[in-house]
């Protein structure tokens, strides 16, 4: 199991992905990233014929998928994102801890120093981890990815707004346009704060 519990969120666009590779590599020791969205993005792509990797993607998912459903009688051609949202829902329906267990189950199953999940997005599934952390006396800590994006027609959904007010976050990260000079200058405050190892030498390396 593993020894530190680390939960990234934010909206899409944030940067959720970019701060989770920096804090991969800063931190030293074995660290494990598995997103909530692992086990959605295999589904996926397996009924519309693309890669688990493709959809990783910000721009590939904004293009048009194969798979098209029908509303009232119109036709609609789904986008790649649109697609995770769709069956995001159908799968919660069934099961809402459908995701959720399966990070828990890899946190179980997978011993390391720390483990990040980069993408938690809906309030019961933060609560889930939460009351999994504490029963299991694993450290945990949130980090918050802030960052001014645009809105679009996906802006609304659940996943993109159910933690939009909620304010117990250990951490606040800014993503400005310093670029990986300030989230590491952040990501540094966080790691002294929790005492986290990091890497020797790691800003040499990420500057020269």
């Amino acid at each position: 199991m593993t020894g530190k519990l680390i939960l990234i969120s934010g909206r899409k666009g944030t940067g959720k992905t970019y701060v989770t590779e920096y804090l991969e590599g800063m931190l030293a020791g074995k660290v494990e990233v598995y997103p909530m969205a692992t086990t959605l993005k295999r589904i996926v792509a397996a009924v519309t014929n693309c890669s688990v990797s493709q959809l990783d993607s910000h721009y590939f998912k904004l293009s048009k998928s194969p798979y098209i459903v029908n509303r009232y009688g119109i036709d609609e051609q789904l986008t790649y994102r649109k697609c995770l949202l769709h069956f995001g829902k159908l799968l919660r329906f069934d099961n809402d801890r459908i995701f959720i267990d399966d990070v828990i189950n890899r946190i179980k199953t997978t011993p390391c120093d720390y483990f990040i999940i980069p993408d938690i997005r809906e309030q019961f599934e933060l609560n889930c981890i939460k009351d999994f952390a504490r029963q299991n006396e694993i450290e945990l800590t949130t980090i918050r990815v802030l960052r001014n994006t645009k809105m679009d027609d996906t802006s609304d959904d659940k996943t993109e707004c159910d933690l939009e007010n909620y304010i117990s976050w250990d951490f606040y990260l800014n993503n400005t346009a310093d670029g990986y000079d300030s989230i590491h200058k952040q990501l540094t405050y966080i790691c002294k704060k929790k005492g986290y190892n990091v890497k020797k030498g790691y800003i040499e390396q990420k500057l020269f």
